[in-house]
């Protein structure tokens, strides 16, 4: 290569180096500048997003509050009326007023009362279940629990097996062809103590206005149209009316299960009306919990001591309970049994 060659490129090189360094600074700053105007868009794009959630979630609430809490407040006040129906039976059945001949017996106050209590709040739950198309339960974990506690409540009225079934384990065939001359010899197993779906359901929808209005019988309209033998009331109740007739803890067992694990719901939902809607974004769900040991003398039945063990009047059919409990709505449920009584919200 020549002297003037190799000097040529001497003094070219500062201006190549110059070049090449424009053009990497150029494609650098393009680049920033495509990365920049990327993040702008995917920055924009995230805000819109929360913010179509937050205004998703700000109506669907208002609707939710709209649609649905007038009916949980209504089913939280008829649950305490049923809770209280259910301390009744336990009472009355202590004063020696339930079994056969007993207040149960007859259709009279006493058994209207029971199964417009009973029912009630399974009418109030249909009502609930039919608006849920029109509302999003998950935008408030309080109403989300509510409901998963009352649908349990509803289909709790069907699973007489599945409570007879728990440990320790009831003799109960109301299966057989000739149940009705069997549940003579022995009411335990072969009475039936729940009510099929379908029943239920009919029972519940009988209770509720033909208008449409959303509302549903007093009790003294439902005691009117039930005295009417041709009414759609008395019809549907008959499978009502049938479990309960001559109803006494000690001769139907699975029901009694069946009634004092119900209680341990309506205890849970009666919590919800100290809780705000407010709150129920800020504070956990506090587990549900059985009626402890020294707090379940209202559902002693026992005329005396030595009518039935403590162990089962008062064990089993909380223990049937806790394994009702955590089969259908175990994620609510307490891991480790505490002293407390249910607590929820």
């Amino acid at each position: 290569m020549s002297e003037n060659t190799l000097k040529i490129i001497v003094a070219a090189t500062p201006g190549i180096v110059s070049l090449i360094v424009a053009c990497i600074t150029w494609v650098s700053t393009k680049r920033n500048q495509v990365e920049l105007e990327t993040f702008k868009s995917e920055l924009a794009e995230r805000k819109a997003e929360r913010d179509a959630l937050r205004d998703y979630k700000y109506e669907a609430r208002k609707r939710l509050y709209q649609e649905i809490e007038p009916l949980n407040f209504q089913l939280i006040e008829a649950g305490e009326n049923a809770l209280h129906r259910i301390y009744g039976l336990a009472r009355t059945a202590k004063a020696g007023n339930l079994g056969a001949g007993g207040w149960l017996s007859r259709e009279g106050y006493y058994t209207l009362s029971t199964m417009y209590k009973l029912i009630m709040p399974v009418a109030i739950f249909r009502l609930i279940q039919q608006k849920l198309t029109l509302v999003d339960l998950t935008v408030d974990p309080h109403a989300n629990a509510q409901y998963a506690l009352a649908k349990a409540l509803y289909i709790s009225f069907t699973d007489d097996f599945v409570l007879a079934a728990s440990a320790p384990a009831l003799p109960y065939d109301p299966n057989r062809l000739d149940w009705r001359e069997r549940r003579a010899e022995d009411e335990g197993k072969y009475w039936r103590q729940g009510i099929p779906l379908g029943r239920l359901d009919d029972a519940a929808d009988a209770l509720l206005r033909a208008d449409g209005s959303g509302r549903w019988l007093s009790f003294g309209g439902f005691q009117r149209q039930y005295k009417d033998r041709q009414s759609e009331v008395f019809e549907k109740f008959d499978a009502v009316h049938t479990v309960l007739l001559d109803f006494h803890p000690r001769t139907r067992p699975v029901l009694w299960r069946l009634l004092v694990m119900q209680a341990q719901l309506y205890l849970a939902l009666l919590q919800f009306r100290h809780a705000h809607a407010a709150e129920a974004a800020a504070r956990p769900f506090a587990p549900l919990r059985l009626t402890p040991q020294h707090e379940r003398a209202c559902f002693d039945w026992r005329q005396r001591p030595d009518e039935a063990s403590e162990r089962s009047v008062l064990t089993e059919p909380f223990d049937a309970a806790r394994h009702y409990l955590r089969q259908r709505v175990g994620e609510f449920f307490a891991r480790e049994e505490q002293t407390n009584v249910i607590a929820v919200g």
